[in-house]
């Protein structure tokens, strides 16, 4: 259970909880007639996304949305345990011997993630995610020919400059995967920028960032 949202007791002393968790959704009714509670039903939200996969050792068993559920004889789904939460948007599982296999692909650029069934719900990352982006803050220094020019604190430049009469005091920084860097600011100067000096660029973290202007 996870991420509780709401709770409520029916008329036959059934307690229902709303789980504001997506991964998956769900709703669930619980006995209070004895000592400890016990699980009597539970509502699943359909799966987020778009990818999914069944089994093919089991074909009452599959991935979607990012847990591995079963299906039985009636049609009804239970979730068996959750793979991962990070949006995949395309799944497919390998099968060697006595080993299965689901090879996910991540919604955004990255490399696929790779995961081995150890036994229901219980799933072993076989990579390791990617790190996370690095950040670059940004700083903005006037040139000896009077113009103005992006720079960071690890020393790489942006370019081009632009005139000392649309100096900014803040720009709102969005990255796309190739690296290219789109700069608004509250001044008039918005275009397309490149960080020069590197051979590869990650993609920045959009945001808004504060410039310290140097006179």
């Amino acid at each position: 259970m996870k991420a509780i949202r709401a709770l409520a007791l029916d008329a036959t002393g059934h307690l229902w909880v709303a789980e504001g968790d997506s991964v998956p959704g769900r709703v669930s009714v619980w006995s209070t007639d004895a000592a400890e509670g016990r699980l009597v039903r539970e509502f699943f939200a359909p799966p987020a996304g778009t990818a999914a996969a069944v089994d093919p050792r089991d074909p009452l068993r599959m991935f979607a949305g990012g847990c591995e559920w079963r299906i039985d004889a009636k049609g009804r789904a239970a979730c068996l345990g959750v793979v991962t939460r990070d949006p995949m948007r395309a799944a497919r599982y390998a099968v060697e011997k006595e080993r299965t296999v689901l090879v996910l692909t991540p919604t955004e650029p990255g490399p696929e993630l790779v995961f081995e069934r150890a036994g229901d719900g219980d799933w072993k990352p076989l990579t390791t995610p990617p790190p996370a982006p690095p950040t670059h803050k940004l700083s903005l220094v006037r040139t000896a020919d009077g113009t103005w020019q992006f720079t960071t604190t690890d020393g790489f430049t942006l370019g081009p400059a632009f005139p000392a009469a649309e100096s900014p005091t803040t720009a709102s920084v969005t990255t796309s995967p190739d690296g290219k860097i789109s700069v608004a600011t509250s001044g008039k100067r918005a275009g397309n920028y490149a960080l020069t000096g590197l051979e590869t660029v990650r993609p920045l973290a959009t945001g808004k960032v504060t410039i310290p202007t140097r006179k």
